[in-house]
């Protein structure tokens, strides 16, 4: 079954869809939301955004008291925050490059 990725729908929220197997159980507006939903599902005392986060980013399913859980999100998010994430790291390299007089050759 192809689940249906959310499209983002403005610039301060990343919207998920949440299924439980194979069924589409939320469409959450946010992660907050997600997040809020999954506590609430699981009885569990914390929000637990990072099993969220590595499952819209890396499709990482989350296991929990005999259920799988999905989570998906919109493909652009995905490649803005990768875009993101490597500039980062490209600057952390440049910046300690430059501070340690190291060359990089291609």
């Amino acid at each position: 079954m192809k689940r249906i990725k959310p499209t983002i729908k403005d610039n301060t929220n990343i919207p998920v869809n949440i299924y439980k197997e194979e069924t589409l159980v939320l469409e959450a507006l946010s992660i907050e939301q997600a997040a809020s939903w999954l506590k609430d599902e699981t009885g569990d005392s914390n929000k637990r955004f990072t099993a969220i986060t590595k499952g819209i980013w890396y499709y990482e399913p989350y296991h929990y008291n005999g259920h799988t859980y999905f989570f998906e999100t919109d493909p652009h998010a995905v490649v803005q925050y990768f875009e993101r994430v490597n500039r980062k790291i490209l600057t952390e390299l440049t910046q300690y490059n430059v501070n340690h007089s190291v060359a990089i050759s291609t």
